[in-house]
């Protein structure tokens, strides 16, 4: 991704300001969230905030650091995993942002934890910018009363570079939640998904199965099984996240029950089918406008439909996609710069 230059000019102050106080040219942020554990998703959000912030070292696990960051992910009312993640990190830090951060759906899940451990993290913070709109009424709903921004996933950040399109590439992301799903049945959306393939390939269509995380690969290959189509292709999305953006890119469609196949569909451009298995994928589809192309699984009959809609309209979603990615875009970079400026201002303060 290129780092603008208004972006940079600012980073790179923040950074002499930084080595300034400090000796350091690289300011320590901890980073809230999950990033190294092969999932595509997790991987992606941390990459982004990564190249957001050229001047800081992001660290999943540190015990101090000069700054703390929620990161990408649904992390919030989501039983307490975060949170204390949130408390191993050295309680003198002074600048703290949320950053795309999804807070977990209290109709599906209930309350999983006491907002009011959340409280005073959020109330510090310098910005706390959330992943849609849902996310945003869920917070509000759980007590938080200062200003929240919807700026979208820190996926969205993402940029896909040249690729070389394919005529008719469809991508097909599944995911087994052990039931925990809207619905309940994990095995009526793979075979739904199945067929759903099986008439792809009919009308001509190549498709590839792609993996985000390596728990996927069992049920792929049930769906390679059961499809006996040596033509479908397979992706280990996980192992690399520059090929996987320019496969991605180089598809016609994404049909995406993986969360994070839709958000970086929308970064590549490409149009996606998201399967609503829980709510956060919900949240995504309207922070840029495509309610229309959500299934829920408890609908999951609905899928052949959908999918034939969004194709046969995919040239006008691609650019109605676009300006929601890109106003998303400049949000996060404005955020990054800002939350990047007053680490600085924070570091020399405590030299000082």
């Amino acid at each position: 991704m290129k780092v603008r230059r208004d972006l940079a000019g600012k980073v790179h102050k923040a950074a002499e300001k930084t080595q300034a106080a400090t000796g350091r040219d690289r300011m320590a942020v901890a980073y809230i969230g999950l990033a190294g554990h092969r999932n595509l998703g997790d991987d992606a959000m941390f990459e982004a905030v990564r190249q957001l912030l050229p001047s800081a070292t992001l660290s999943v696990n540190p015990k101090t650091a000069d700054a703390v960051l929620v990161g990408g992910g649904t992390l919030l009312n989501a039983d307490g995993y975060y949170l204390n993640r949130l408390r191993t990190v050295d309680a003198s830090t002074t600048v703290a942002a949320v950053f795309g951060t999804g807070v977990r759906s209290l109709r599906f899940f209930g309350t999983t934890e006491r907002y009011d451990q959340w409280d005073g993290f959020l109330r510090q913070a310098t910005t706390v910018g959330v992943r849609g709109p849902d996310s945003a009424d869920s917070l509000r709903t759980l007590g938080f009363e200062g200003e929240i921004d919807v700026i979208g996933d820190p996926a969205l950040s993402l940029e896909a570079g040249d690729h070389t399109p394919v005529e008719g590439l469809v991508i097909v992301a599944p995911l087994h939640t052990d039931g925990v799903l809207r619905g309940g049945d994990d095995v009526r959306v793979l075979e739904t998904l199945t067929s759903t393939v099986r008439r792809l390939r009919r009308g001509g269509h190549a498709v590839t199965l792609m993996s985000c995380h390596p728990n996927d690969d069992r049920w792929i290959l049930e769906m390679m099984r059961d499809l006996a189509d040596t033509a479908v292709g397979y992706l280990a999305g996980y192992d690399d996240l520059d090929a996987t953006m320019a496969t991605i890119a180089s598809a016609e469609l994404v049909i995406g029950e993986r969360l994070h196949a839709s958000v970086l569909a929308a970064a590549a451009e490409t149009v996606f089918v998201a399967i609503e298995y829980r709510p956060k994928v919900g949240d995504f589809a309207r922070s840029v406008g495509r309610t229309d192309a959500v299934v829920r699984t408890d609908e999951i009959e609905r899928l052949d439909e959908v999918v034939d809609t969004v194709w046969n309209q995919r040239k006008a979603q691609v650019a109605e996609v676009r300006e929601h990615v890109r106003r998303f875009r400049s949000l996060q970079r404005s955020m990054a710069a800002g939350f990047a400026t007053a680490v600085a201002a924070a570091v020399t303060d405590q030299v000082e």
